[in-house]
């Protein structure tokens, strides 16, 4: 227990198999989460897709967290022509600015989506970021391992002052503050 909340605040991946009915046209599952880090694996997410693709709805797995993580849904798209998966530049990457990321998807479903996209999508600019990046991504890589390195030394840290972080599998981190300290108070001493 985590100040009254259990620690094993995963996403309830069944629950959303009551939620997914006919009519439903877009289920989309953030994996890894975040702010809780946690991970759904490949089985339950190929849990989903099945019965995404009983309702005939698209399944869109937002894996901006991957890099940080270990679990990703791409092996889903060549098996589930209704799956998409969707990863940026901005996490990883430490790119937000640029605005960039891609989808990978079925080609039918990748020709629907290219029917509503924006004309303009990104700056020749960003693109030119977005490639450098795609060449050079042992950058990425060494700011994932500097991050997911922080972890431990940063749990220790936050438990002497009477913090508990939860395990995380993203570049955020859940902290529970025990009874008496303010949110606003512990950001303000950062």
């Amino acid at each position: 227990m985590l100040f009254g909340i259990t620690t094993d605040i995963r996403p309830d991946y069944r629950r959303l198999f009551s939620c997914m009915t006919a009519g439903i046209r877009l289920v989309v599952v953030v994996n890894p989460d975040s702010p809780t880090g946690s991970v759904l694996t490949f089985e339950e997410l190929t849990a989903l897709a099945s019965v995404r693709a009983a309702i005939n709805a698209l399944l869109l797995i937002d894996e901006v967290y991957y890099p940080f993580g270990d679990v990703t849904a791409l092996p889903l798209v060549a098996t589930h022509d209704n799956v998409i998966v969707a990863r940026s530049f901005s996490k990883a990457f430490g790119l937000a600015g640029i605005r960039a990321g891609y989808l990978v998807a079925d080609a039918a479903v990748a020709r629907e989506l290219g029917k509503v996209k924006l004309r303009h999508e990104m700056s020749a600019v960003s693109a030119r970021i977005a490639e450098y990046m795609l060449d050079h991504v042992e950058l990425m890589q060494d700011y994932v391992r500097s991050v997911v390195a922080s972890y431990e030394p940063l749990s220790a840290a936050l438990a002497e002052v009477g913090c508990q972080m939860m395990p995380t599998s993203s570049a955020a981190a859940l902290v529970g503050l025990p009874d008496g300290i303010e949110p606003t108070r512990l950001a303000d001493d950062l």
